[in-house]
């Protein structure tokens, strides 16, 4: 009888650790470091769930954690200028970086911008940035 409750405990501990190895799921943090339209916050959103992630503001960064992997398409911009375009596959484990800001593309004309960028490059940047935890307007 004890056998069957050591094993069953066993095979509990076991699913539990299983389920966690396959939820553990990817980060994406995207920050914000150019100067230019600093008042207006800058859209993050995910194509394929139809959410506005995050609205950027001028030095902050947003973490985006998911358990969906694989492909993910966002766009980004202010206003209806939702130019950035950025695609990703989401890989287990993994923690991706991405660089936001707003260039100029002539007269009282922006484009928004999405880079992908390694962690040594983006890490000291976001360390003296305030996190954005929710959607704000």
């Amino acid at each position: 009888m004890f056998k069957k409750f050591l094993f069953g405990i066993l095979l509990t501990a076991w699913a539990f650790s299983v389920y966690a190895q396959e939820t553990e799921g990817a980060t994406v943090i995207f920050y914000r470091d150019k100067m230019l339209l600093p008042q207006h916050g800058m859209a993050v959103i995910s194509v394929a769930h139809d959410e506005v992630l995050v609205f950027l503001k001028y030095k902050t960064f947003f973490q985006h954690h998911t358990t969906e992997l694989g492909e993910w398409n966002f766009i980004g911009g202010v206003g209806k200028n939702l130019s950035a375009q950025l695609n990703l596959t989401l890989e287990e484990g993994k923690t991706y970086y991405v660089r936001c800001w707003m260039a100029e593309a002539g007269l009282l004309k922006y484009t928004a911008n999405f880079e992908l960028v390694d962690e040594t490059t983006a890490l000291p940047v976001i360390k003296k940035y305030k996190e954005m935890k929710t959607k704000n307007k």
